[in-house]
């Protein structure tokens, strides 16, 4: 229930931070240079960007529910800065999608993660597709996870109609 509107905040927020952490990358069309996909990553241990508290309340839950998820991880495994880079969010514009794009800005950013020297990447996998990417294609393991079902936030399942999944997994691949 997100609209285009509601959502331009919140992606100008992150594209500025995925911009002045230069650990992001965008896949361009070759005739035109228009952006036709794009992968917004950071080191795992980085704070949300600066007017996050302005994005619209559509958002809270998601927030939520990925924070609840580092947070877990972080208490059972101890997470140095630049240890691991997070993929936190990837996409590909709809006439781009299913033509591996995605998949190449996957193995773009492991490469990216190698040479600065991450021991590792972690993602969330909200669905079949991002989950098939990154533990079919590449061999993350999967360490927690939250079902959609039985995730509360004030009071309500908000993801109760997510039908092609059932959880939201943190995945984690060391290099």
């Amino acid at each position: 229930g997100i609209t285009p509107d509601e959502f331009f905040l919140f992606a100008e927020l992150f594209c500025k931070k995925a911009v002045n952490d230069g650990l992001s990358l965008v896949a361009k069309e070759n005739k035109t240079g228009n952006v036709v996909a794009f992968s917004i990553a950071e080191d795992f241990t980085g704070e949300p960007p600066e007017g996050i508290e302005k994005i619209n309340d559509k958002f809270h839950p998601i927030m939520a529910l990925l924070n609840d998820l580092d947070e877990e991880y972080k208490k059972a495994n101890r997470v140095d800065e630049g240890e691991f880079l997070h993929l936190f969010m990837i996409g590909a514009c709809g006439p781009y999608r299913n033509r591996r794009i995605v998949t190449t800005l996957v193995e773009k950013h492991l490469q990216l993660a190698k040479a600065k020297k991450f021991s590792g990447a972690i993602a969330e996998v909200t669905g079949p597709i991002s989950r098939h990417i990154f533990v079919d294609k590449f061999g993350f393991d999967e360490k927690l996870k939250i079902n959609y079902t039985s995730y509360v936030y004030n009071g309500i399942i908000v993801f109760e109609s997510i039908k092609d999944c059932s959880s939201c997994i943190l995945v984690e691949k060391r290099f």
